[in-house]
C-alpha cells in the first residue's frame, strides 16, 4: 500500500495548493517553478517516497508568499508538522540499505537542508543535513557519478549543487 493511501487530505487538496501558489523564483517563470516541485512531487509517488514528498510540500511552503496561510510565517505549526514529517521518514530511509543513498533521499536531505536554511534554522542544516548529504553524495561515487546513473541523476545533482556542499 502507498503511503499516500492514508495521505488522501494531503494528496487531493494540500499538495496541489501549496504548488500551484508557490511564488516564482528569481530568474524563472511559473511553468519552470512548477516543473521544478513536479518532478520531486512524481518520484515520490513512483517510488513510493513519504520522506520525498513530505520534503517537496515543505521546500514549496517555503516559497509561498508570507501572507500565504501555508507559509512558515503565517501558518509555522505546518510548515513544522511537515518538515517533521520529511525527517521521521527520512530516518525511516536511512536505515533501510537500498534508500539510504537513493535518488529521493538524497534529493529530500537536499529540500530538508534547505527548509531549515530559510526558516532560520542555519545551524541545523549546516552541522546535520549538509555533512549528511555530503557522505551520501561521496558514498554514491559524487555527483558526477550520480548525475550519469539514473534518468533523473541531472536533476538530482542539480538540486543538491544548489547547496554548494
Amino acid at each position: 500500500m502507498s503511503f499516500l493511501a492514508d495521505q488522501s487530505t494531503v494528496k487531493y487538496a494540500i499538495a496541489p495548493a501549496i504548488v500551484a501558489e508557490s511564488f516564482e523564483p528569481e530568474g524563472k517563470t511559473r511553468q519552470e517553478a512548477l516543473e521544478d516541485i513536479e518532478w520531486p512531487m512524481a518520484l515520490s509517488v513512483q517510488t513510493n517516497d513519504p520522506a520525498l514528498f513530505f520534503s517537496a510540500l515543505a521546500m514549496s511552503c517555503v516559497h509561498l508568499p508570507e501572507t500565504h496561510e501555508f507559509s512558515p510565517q503565517k501558518n509555522p505549526f505546518f510548515f513544522r508538522w511537515l518538515s517533521s514529517k520529511c525527517v521521521e521518514y527520512l530516518n525511516k530511509s536511512l536505515s533501510n540499505p537500498s534508500r539510504a543513498c537513493s535518488d529521493g533521499t538524497l534529493v529530500a536531505v537536499t529540500f530538508i537542508s534547505f527548509c531549515e536554511s530559510m526558516s532560520g534554522n542555519h545551524r541545523i542544516a549546516a552541522t546535520i543535513h549538509q555533512p549528511g548529504l555530503r557522505h551520501m553524495v561521496n558514498t554514491r561515487g559524487g555527483l558526477d557519478s550520480i548525475a550519469k546513473e539514473s534518468a533523473i541523476g541531472e536533476r538530482v545533482t542539480k538540486a543538491i549543487s544548489a547547496l554548494d556542499i
